[in-house]
């Protein structure tokens, strides 16, 4: 909650889409039981309220950006793919210099291996997606 909690902040403050056009203010959030944000509800110009998931707002200071969900679920596949990857090189390392047993490499590989390829799945189904929506 330290990192975030300044987002109280942003309640009342205008949203914009990312090509700056204002759709809505910060209404509230919501949090979990331990106190982590969780999501932010958003009062729409029309005055509609939505209950959207955090990453799907950027907030810089005191401007809060509404994020699509596609960009959102792009950004966060760009994050996941490279860090299995490099857990995986990591883990092959270890067993290069024989820090790992061969078994043990071998379950942990096939398990970042498995993700890896459900990551690539998600990416596509994404591009898919974003493709229907473009054209």
């Amino acid at each position: 909650m330290s990192e975030h909690s300044n987002l109280f902040l942003s309640i009342g403050k205008p949203i914009k889409d990312e090509y700056g056009r204002t759709v809505g203010k910060v209404a509230s959030f919501a949090l979990t039981p331990n106190g982590k944000f969780d999501a932010v509800y958003i009062q729409f110009d029309g005055g509609q309220f939505s209950k959207q998931p955090l990453e799907n707002l950027k907030f810089e200071g005191e401007k809060v950006t509404f994020i699509s969900k596609i960009k959102s679920q792009a950004n966060n596949l760009c994050d996941q793919i490279p860090l299995i990857w490099r857990k995986d090189q990591a883990l092959r390392d270890l067993a290069e210099k024989r820090k790992i047993s061969p078994d043990l490499y071998q379950e942990l590989h096939k398990n970042f291996d498995g993700i890896l390829a459900q990551l690539k799945e998600d990416a596509q189904v994404l591009m898919d997606e974003a493709a229907c929506e473009i054209g």
